[in-house]
């Protein structure tokens, strides 16, 4: 399998938190089609493994065609090299086999990629993408310390924009605006004070901490660290025609509700 081993939050850089995010355009069985951000992300069944991509409910719920481009190169090359030297493909997939949350009222899905990414593999070629994955989870201990106005960004495709040449996502800049630590009004989530819009539901939202700190006894003074603190779902509306850019992000600990379906 090709994508990227687990990822220590040292290791993250802008670049590869960039080519984490893709846009998805899927067909309703109503025949609307609807745009999306959706983001690579990587589950550890039996010590390997297991790539998805990770978006809402919302945004996969009823699909009857699901499609998106992914950047891909050869194999052999760096992870540098690759990111210079690649090719778009479009993929199309018909009744795309999706796992919902097992709780009905969170708004998260994913859709398996381990048997594109294999075939691929055989033909010798990876894809160019970046998975995030449980590493850079917060535990409950460090969701206790978070505080509001901490920095974050969001990585997706708002109003559907992306980069079409080159297959990168947006990247947008806000603050926690509701305290991370406790669930916002009953529910798993928090609230970001980001501009936000159709399509960028499924974004990923990472928290940047650039303070020096000390990893296997080494101390890193000019790194970031980053985080993954939730999954973009929805935005509160001041009217029918205008948003106030409080965004609502599914915690990123309910992704790990999906391990057990995946196990199964």
């Amino acid at each position: 399998m090709n994508s990227n081993s687990a990822t220590q939050s040292s290791d993250l850089t802008v670049e590869k938190i960039l080519r984490s995010s893709i846009r998805v355009s899927v067909t309703k069985t109503s025949g609307e089609q609807h745009y999306g951000t959706a983001f690579f992300f990587n589950f550890m069944i039996n010590q390997s493994p297991y790539p998805v991509l990770i978006s809402n409910r919302h945004v996969f719920e009823n699909a009857s065609e699901m499609s998106f481009f992914v950047n891909a190169s050869c194999s052999n090359l760096s992870w540098a090299e690759r990111c210079k030297h690649n090719e778009k493909k479009h993929l199309i997939y018909a009744l795309p086999k999706i796992i919902f949350h097992p709780n009905p009222d969170i708004d998260l899905a994913l859709f398996p990629m381990e048997t594109t990414i294999n075939q691929f593999a055989e033909q010798g070629i990876s894809f160019v993408h970046w998975y995030l994955d449980e590493s850079i989870i917060p535990s409950a201990q460090e969701w206790s310390r978070l505080l509001p106005l901490e920095d974050v960004i969001m990585v997706g495709c708002p109003d559907a924009i992306f980069d079409l040449k080159n297959n990168l996502a947006l990247i947008r800049k806000g603050i926690i605006a509701s305290h991370p630590a406790y669930d916002f009004n009953y529910k798993p989530v928090f609230i970001s004070d980001i501009a936000c819009f159709p399509g960028s539901s499924g974004s990923p939202i990472l928290m940047r901490d650039t303070s020096p700190f000390f990893s296997d006894e080494t101390l890193y003074l000019d790194s970031s660290r980053y985080a993954l603190l939730g999954i973009q779902s929805r935005v509160f509306q001041h009217s029918e025609n205008y948003f106030n850019n409080l965004a609502i992000a599914i915690k990123s600990t309910e992704l790990l509700a999906f391990r057990n379906l995946l196990w199964s």
